[in-house]
Parts: structure tokens; sequence; C-alpha cells
């Protein structure tokens, strides 16, 4: 009788273990299938950010801009400021929604949340530069000062673009419970 009490014990410790285990394991299978989501949610919208910054030639755009600046004088005229790149709040609808679920993408984070920042500043740049003339016209040596940085950011935020999109398609091809250096 004593050993049937004892293997009942047993069998409902263990039963509590193994169902600890695999509870754990089906929360940790959904989150990385969330991290795969939001992976390729996020590279999808980085590519067509990239895509378009491509197609609209921003970056040829800009260097035109600054070739004219650099060779005019005189006081800037109203169109000499390059357009902003179209960086609105919904340029960026994927990243914003999931913020919060970055963590979920580990190392992959740093590069993808580096080149969102950098679009985001290079919009807000460009965006500004009509505006701050409005209030306190800038000078010719400003206006190219401010068109190269903004080149400058675009160059840096599109490689860094180029290294989240591979470590994104990394994170979404990754096998459950299999271990990548």
């Amino acid at each position: 009788m004593a050993d049937k009490v004892l293997l009942a014990l047993l069998s409902a410790a263990v039963g509590a273990l193994l169902g600890g285990v695999v509870s754990a394991l089906v929360a940790r299978y959904a989150s990385f299938k969330e991290s795969q989501a939001v992976a390729a949610a996020l590279r999808a919208e980085i590519e067509v950010l990239l895509t378009v910054i491509e197609r609209r030639d921003h970056i040829t755009g800009l260097g035109r801009t600054i070739s004219h600046l650099s060779i005019a004088t005189g006081p800037p005229a109203p169109d000499d400021f390059y357009g902003t790149t179209g960086g609105t709040q919904d340029s960026y609808s994927v990243f914003h929604a999931n913020c919060g679920k970055i963590g979920l993408l580990g190392s992959a984070a740093e590069f993808v949340v580096a080149a969102y920042l950098r679009f985001k500043a290079v919009d807000a740049d460009l965006s500004g530069i009509p505006e701050r003339h409005q209030r306190q016209p800038l000078t010719r040596p400003q206006l190219l000062l401010a068109h190269q940085g903004a080149r400058d950011l675009l160059l840096d935020a599109i490689q860094r673009a180029g290294v989240a999109v591979t470590n994104l398609r990394d994170l979404e091809r990754r096998c459950f419970l299999r271990c990548r250096p």
C-alpha cells in the first residue's frame, strides 16, 4: 500500500514537472514565432524604404543640391532646399507598431534601431530646413552644411539598413531550439 502511495506521489510530481516543462516550451515557441513575425515585418518595411530611396534617387538629388549650393552665389533661393524623403509617421508604421517588441530581435535589434533612427533624423533635418529658413534665413554655407550632413546621415542609414535586412532575414530563417552563433 505504501508503495502505491509513493508511486502515486512520484507520478504526480513527474507529471507536474513535465507539465511545467511543456508549458515553458510552448511559451518559448510562441515567443520564437513572434520574433520571426516581427523580423519579417520590419525587414519588409526596411526593404521598402531602401527601394523608395533608390527609385527616387535621393542620394543623387542631395548631391545635385549640394553642388548647386557650392557653386551658386548670393542669398539662397526658395527652391535651394532638397525636398524631404517623405518620412512621416506613416513611413515607419511597422517600426512604431513593434517598438515594444524590439527585444525579441536579439542582436539584430541594434542595426534595426540604428537605421530607423537615422532615417527619421534625415527626414527631420530635411523637412526642418525650410521651416528654419522662414524663421531666420540660413546662409548658403549653413544650407550646404545641412544638406551635406543629411546626405552623409542617409548614406549611413542605408548601410545600417542593409545590415539590418541581412540580420533580420537570418532571424527569420532560424529554427526553433537550434542554437546559431
